[in-house]
């Protein structure tokens, strides 16, 4: 799979995002689009979305034909997003507030230490963050993408904290439709996760490759159909 994109994309969001204060300590921690360049009428899905910064580049790329769906289960970080579209008028951006997971139900997630991260917690943080674990709903995309109108993506980016493989196993049926046509899937948070998320892939008809400590590119999964 040989790179088709390599610019950085922290230039950009410089001048998309401007001076606004909360966007002013920092840049989208990602180059999704290592492999694949988003392109106008273009469907963008990201999980654990963070803030929204890549969103805001995406929203810009895809333009009002295309569509920005921003998946995040941290309440501190939907009101973020909710202040970025609400700041730079982006209609084409769709926040859904859940995490991601391989079916859909409730999961606790532990919000402690960076009020900007969250996890899904293990024994080990009820016992010692009890005050921080939350309930919160989980969706797979094969349910959560054909609810929200969506056929066809064009590129699926993720940075879950270690839920990458269960992410990529609901969403088995959209890989087996081959309606999913790029992934950048961050799979850093495990030492053997990269092995299971590429072997996923591939045994749904897809190549993929992982980058590993490259400026921009590191811990990434970038994927898409076999030719």
């Amino acid at each position: 799979m040989e790179s088709s994109f390599n610019a950085p994309v922290d230039e950009e969001f410089k001048k998309l995002a401007g001076d606004w204060g909360l966007f002013s300590t920092g840049y989208p921690e990602h180059q999704f689009e290592g492999r694949y360049r988003l392109k106008p009428g273009d469907v963008y899905v990201e999980a654990g979305a963070f803030w929204g910064r890549y969103g805001l580049v995406a929203s810009h790329r895809v333009g009002p034909s295309g569509r920005v769906i921003l998946i995040e289960p941290n309440p501190f970080n939907h009101q973020m997003i909710e202040r970025m579209v609400e700041r730079y008028s982006l209609p084409n951006v769709t926040l859904v507030k859940c995490g991601v997971w391989n079916i859909d139900g409730t999961l606790p997630f532990v919000f402690h230490g960076n009020p900007a991260g969250g996890r899904r917690a293990i024994e080990a943080d009820k016992i010692r963050y009890p005050e921080d674990i939350l309930e919160v709903p989980v969706r797979c995309l094969d349910t959560l993408l054909p609810e929200l109108g969506v056929d066809l993506v064009h590129l699926l980016a993720c940075d879950v904290e270690g839920a990458e493989l269960e992410l990529t196993i609901g969403c088995r049926r959209l890989l087996d439709e081959k309606k999913i046509l790029n992934t950048a899937l961050c799979a850093y948070h495990a030492l053997e996760m990269p092995e299971f998320v590429m072997r996923e892939l591939k045994e749904h008809g897809y190549e993929a490759e992982y980058h590993h400590n490259l400026p921009h590119y590191g811990g990434i999964v970038y994927g898409r159909p076999a030719a």
